[in-house]
């Protein structure tokens, strides 16, 4: 495992920079302190946090997101992302709309959604 420890002035920030390695998942979760934040509202947009997992058809959520909103950032497919998508077991196509995702979401993205323009767009 590799860790960038940019910005460390002491052994101390150091140590408690790499007790991350150690940490829980818990722990490591950014997803809580992201809701928190008083003045910016990350409401509607995937973190990629995985919360919204486990899918009852095994859909990787967080990366089928991750490619749509790719490929919406460029305007158009771009292949490395066509490929990337491709190789994934399960794509949005296989989507049956239960919405449970969405109810484990802590920022309000609408998964369902995601999943039939990832459809559309990807062809599957």
């Amino acid at each position: 495992m590799a860790v960038v420890l940019a910005g460390a002035r002491s052994v101390e920030q150091l140590e408690e920079s790499a007790a991350y390695c150690e940490a829980s998942d818990e722990e490591k979760d950014y997803a809580a302190a992201f809701a928190s934040f008083p003045r910016v509202s990350w409401q509607g947009h995937c973190m990629y946090c995985s919360h919204c997992e486990p899918c009852p058809k095994y859909i990787d959520i967080a990366d089928v997101t991750k490619f749509l909103n790719l490929t919406k950032a460029q305007g158009k497919l771009p292949e490395t992302v066509r490929e990337h998508y491709a190789v994934l077991e399960h794509h949005a196509g296989e989507c049956i709309q239960c919405g449970t995702c969405e109810t484990r979401c802590p920022f309000g993205v609408k998964i369902r959604e995601n999943m039939l323009e990832a459809k559309e767009v990807f062809g599957y």
